[in-house]
């Protein structure tokens, strides 16, 4: 779909918000469709898999969350979700919060501020009414970032145990060429 013409063009950030907004809507028709029980993996596009994916142990939960290099700060980028009539329900109202947010840049700025984007805003948002107003109380884990989520944040953790690069900031800058790779100052950084 040609998402510009949603007619939504966020006042300070343009297309990247409505094409993130989009990825939730995709996201939620995906876990709304799938069968109660099933284990759905929800990545973005611009990942480089370096191990096995297979099903983490962790996933005896509702959500599986993968962290950056702030605590308890998801990146969106990598997750799973335990399908059921409770994370239906969450995924519903995690979809419309990133509407509510998109449509009105002053409340999303706050969020933003803490917790990065407009899917995280609108999921940390979430996570912190767990039980509140009907909102699900859901089960949460997290996986490690380094191992299951690396981005530039947290490139100096990579190791041969990583198994996504999330090419996000100056990695996807210098695999588009960009950015002149020499000036990034790589060296303490492995080489991927």
């Amino acid at each position: 779909p040609n998402i510009p013409k949603w007619g939504v063009r966020h006042k300070y950030h343009g297309f990247d918000y409505v094409a993130n907004t989009w990825k939730t809507k995709l996201h939620c028709d995906l876990v709304d469709s799938a069968d109660n029980g099933e284990v759905l993996g929800l990545l973005d596009c611009d990942l480089l898999v370096t191990n096995s994916l297979s099903i983490p142990k962790k996933l005896d939960c509702d959500l599986t969350l993968t962290g950056s290099h702030v605590p308890n700060r998801p990146n969106t980028g990598v997750y799973f979700v335990r399908v059921s009539d409770v994370t239906k329900k969450w995924f519903k109202l995690w979809k419309n919060m990133v509407f509510k947010f998109l449509l009105d840049p002053q409340l999303h700025a706050k969020y933003r501020n803490l917790y990065g984007g407009i899917n995280q805003a609108a999921l940390c948002w979430l996570l912190e009414r767990r039980g509140i107003d009907g909102i699900p109380d859901i089960s949460v884990n997290w996986l490690e970032g380094a191992i299951w989520n690396c981005t530039h944040q947290n490139l100096t953790e990579f190791s041969s145990d990583t198994k996504i690069v999330h090419l996000t900031g100056y990695l996807r800058n210098a695999c588009f060429g960009e950015v002149d790779v020499q000036r990034l100052e790589l060296a303490e950084q492995p080489a991927v």
